[in-house]
């Protein structure tokens, strides 16, 4: 049975890539990788996180993006990293659960300025046209006002939910300003929800 955004109270799985890298040996590669070079192992844990009670399977593809993969060599891997994320999440779930697609900030700290917002917008582009047959997608742990418009405005462009969660933004006097500016901007852009 397929539940209702916005109707019914559901439970999630946990932190999935987190999980992933403590059973398996990957050394420094993404480990969104393990969707093609271990899928069983991926498609257990989804598996573990619906016996025990989810109802939102979130895919293991947070870091699957062209810079981040790029920077590993793997660039050529990411549709189907992304593409095979989303059918293990269904796999393991069936018609019970739901899945949420999973993606997260680019990691480009200092080099951020290097990339124009056209560029940060086709990168997410890439990303989410890859996650379309997700049910939604979940736009995690975002801090920068640029990347979480680049990946918000490529998320509404699908045409599925889409909920944007806030990561750590650290201390100091403009937290709540940062805070509130990406909040306004996951609103304008129409997110089915916001978290942190």
């Amino acid at each position: 049975m397929m539940h209702s955004l916005g109707v019914d109270i559901l439970i999630g799985s946990g932190a999935i890539g987190t999980s992933l890298r403590q059973a398996s040996a990957l050394g420094d590669e993404p480990v969104e990788l393990l969707n093609l070079r271990q899928p069983e192992t991926v498609r257990s844990l989804h598996a573990a996180y619906r016996a025990a009670g989810s109802q939102i399977l979130v895919t293991n593809t947070f870091a699957a993006n062209a810079i981040v993969f790029g920077d590993a060599g793997a660039a050529d891997l990411c549709e189907a990293t992304n593409r095979a994320g989303v059918a293990l999440a269904r796999e393991a779930g069936g018609a019970e659960c739901m899945v949420w697609a999973s993606l997260g900030p680019l990691g480009l700290g200092f080099r951020l300025d290097d990339y124009p917002a056209a560029a940060l917008l086709a990168v997410y582009r890439d990303q989410c046209r890859a996650l379309g047959e997700a049910d939604a997608l979940l736009l995690e742990t975002f801090t920068d006002l640029r990347e979480a418009r680049a990946a918000l405005t490529a998320a509404a462009e699908t045409g599925l939910p889409f909920v944007f969660q806030v990561g750590n933004t650290g201390a100091g006097a403009q937290r709540w300003s940062r805070v509130d500016q990406l909040l306004q901007e996951a609103h304008r852009l129409g997110a089915a929800a916001v978290g942190t």
